[in-house]
C-alpha cells in the first residue's frame, strides 16, 4: 500500500513538527495534527477540502488533557465518568488558547477523550489534543479499513500510523452539548445511542 508508514515514535516526532498524519480512532480512520499548530489545522482543512465554517473535532488522551482546550467546569462529572474515554464528543466552552478555526460561533470546542488506547497514548506523547476529523474528502464516506484510505490522503499527509487496533466502523461518535440541570442537546446520534444518555438520567433534546 502507498503512503509513508509511521511507527508510534515517528508519528510523535512528525506531529510535534506541526505536520498531519492518518491514524486509527475507535470509530473510523482520522486525519489530524496538533490542535495548537496553525500549520497543521490549516493543512487538514485544505486536504479534506472542508468548509471553514465547520470546526474540526478534537481528541484528547485524558480528561486532564481535554481541560487544556475546554472549560470542563461545564461538564457534569457523572457524564464524563460514564462516557469518557469513549465515542462521545462534547461541545464545551473553549479555552482562550484554542485557535479560532477550531471554534464554532458560540466559541465552543468539540472534544472527546478517545477510547482507542494507541491514539490516547499518541495524544499524551505529543503533548496536545489532536484534530480528529474523519480521513476522507468532506462529504465522502468515512472508512474503517486502512486499505480503503483514498490515495490523495496518502500523498498529501506525512504518513500513516501503523500501530494500534483497527477502527470499529459502523457509526461516528455521538455529539452532545450539556445544557445544565441534567439536560443535553443532541447534535448527532452516533456510536453511543440516545438511550444511554437517558439511562443516566439525562433529558435529551434535539436540534
Amino acid at each position: 500500500m502507498g503512503g509513508v508508514e509511521l511507527s508510534f515514535s515517528e508519528a510523535v516526532v512528525v506531529l510535534q513538527r506541526g505536520e498531519v498524519i492518518l491514524f486509527p480512532t475507535e470509530t473510523f480512520w482520522g486525519i489530524g495534527g496538533s490542535c495548537f499548530s496553525e500549520t497543521a489545522v490549516n493543512a487538514v482543512y485544505q486536504i479534506k477540502q472542508r468548509g471553514v465554517h465547520f470546526p474540526l473535532p478534537l481528541v484528547a488522551g485524558s480528561l486532564e488533557q481535554a481541560a487544556c482546550v475546554a472549560d470542563i467546569s461545564f461538564l457534569p462529572l457523572d457524564f464524563a465518568r460514564s462516557f469518557w474515554p469513549g465515542a462521545v464528543t462534547i461541545l464545551l466552552p473553549a479555552k482562550d488558547t484554542v485557535p479560532q478555526r477550531l471554534l464554532g460561533q458560540e466559541k465552543k470546542v468539540a472534544v472527546r477523550v478517545t477510547a482507542h488506547s494507541t491514539l490516547a497514548s499518541l495524544c499524551l506523547a505529543v503533548g496536545t489534543p489532536l484534530t480528529a476529523s474523519s480521513a476522507n474528502k468532506s462529504g465522502q464516506p468515512a472508512v474503517s479499513q486502512r486499505h480503503d484510505l483514498a490515495s490523495f490522503l496518502l500523498t498529501e499527509t506525512a504518513g500513516v500510523l501503523v500501530e494500534g487496533e483497527s477502527p470499529a466502523g459502523a457509526l461516528p461518535s455521538s455529539i452532545v452539548e450539556p445544557l445544565g440541570d441534567k439536560k443535553l442537546l443532541l447534535r448527532r446520534e452516533g456510536a453511543v445511542p440516545l438511550s444511554a444518555f437517558e439511562a443516566l438520567g439525562y433529558t435529551v433534546v434535539s436540534l
